[in-house]
C-alpha cells in the first residue's frame, strides 16, 4: 500500500518536472536541453519500463536533446532497440541456468551411476583399460572423472596402462644351480677300491 502511494507520488513528481521543462521549454527562446534522466524520467511517465526507458536516454546521443525528442520516431528506435536487448538478455540468463542446471544433473560421486561404478570398482581392483575408460565416459570434473584419472587414486602410476602391464608380466624364474663333481682318475693309479685290497 506504501509502496502504490510512493509510486504515484513520484509519476506525479516526473509528471509536474516533465510539465514544468515543457513550460519552460516553450517559454524559451532557445530550447531546453534535456538531460539523460529528463528523457528517461518522461519516458516513465508515458509508462515505459524504467530499465528500457534508463537504456533508451542512454543511446540518444545528441549534443543538447530538447523536448521534440521525446516524440520522435529516433526515440521510439531507441525504445524498440532496447525491449530486443532486454528480451535477449532474459534468454541469454534463462539458458544459462538451464546449463548450470544440466552441468550437475550428470552423475558426480560414487553411486550416482551403475555403470560407471562398475568401472571404479574394476580401476580400483587394477584394471588400466577400466580407469581409462571411468575416466574417458564420466562427466567433467566428476569424482568418477578424478578416480578415473589418478588411476584409482594411484599416486605412483602415471600411465594407467601400466596397472595391466604388471598382470602380464611373469616371474622371473629362480637359475637352478647345478653342481656336478667329477673324479679325475689317473691311468697309472690303481682304483681305490684296489688299492685298499693290496695293502
Amino acid at each position: 500500500m506504501v509502496e502504490s502511494v510512493l509510486v504515484r507520488i513520484l509519476q506525479s513528481l516526473i509528471q509536474l518536472s516533465v510539465a514544468a521543462v515543457l513550460f519552460l521549454g516553450a517559454c524559451a527562446a532557445e530550447p531546453v536541453a534535456l538531460s539523460q534522466l529528463e528523457i528517461s524520467n518522461a519516458l516513465v511517465a508515458q509508462g515505459v519500463d524504467i530499465e528500457v526507458a534508463s537504456c533508451a536516454a542512454g543511446l540518444e546521443i545528441t549534443e543538447a536533446p530538447t523536448q521534440d525528442l521525446l516524440n520522435s520516431e529516433r526515440l521510439a528506435k531507441h525504445i524498440d532497440d532496447c525491449v530486443e536487448s532486454q528480451i535477449g538478455i532474459a534468454q541469454l540468463e534463462a539458458e544459462r541456468q538451464e546449463l548450470t542446471v544440466l552441468a550437475f544433473a550428470d552423475p558426480q560421486n560414487y553411486g550416482d551411476d551403475a555403470e560407471l561404478d562398475l568401472l571404479w570398482d574394476d580401476c580400483a581392483a587394477g584394471s588400466g583399460k577400466a580407469c581409462d575408460k571411468l575416466f574417458a565416459e564420466s562427466p567433467i570434473s566428476s569424482e568418477y572423472e578424478k578416480f578415473g584419472l589418478s588411476c584409482g587414486e594411484r599416486l605412483e602410476v602415471l600411465d594407467c596402462e601400466e596397472l595391466d602391464a604388471e598382470d602380464e608380466i611373469q616371474p622371473i624364474p629362480e637359475i637352478a644351480v647345478v653342481t656336478t663333481t667329477t673324479t679325475v682318475v689317473a691311468e697309472d693309479a690303481p682304483a681305490p677300491q684296489q688299492a685298499a685290497q693290496t695293502n
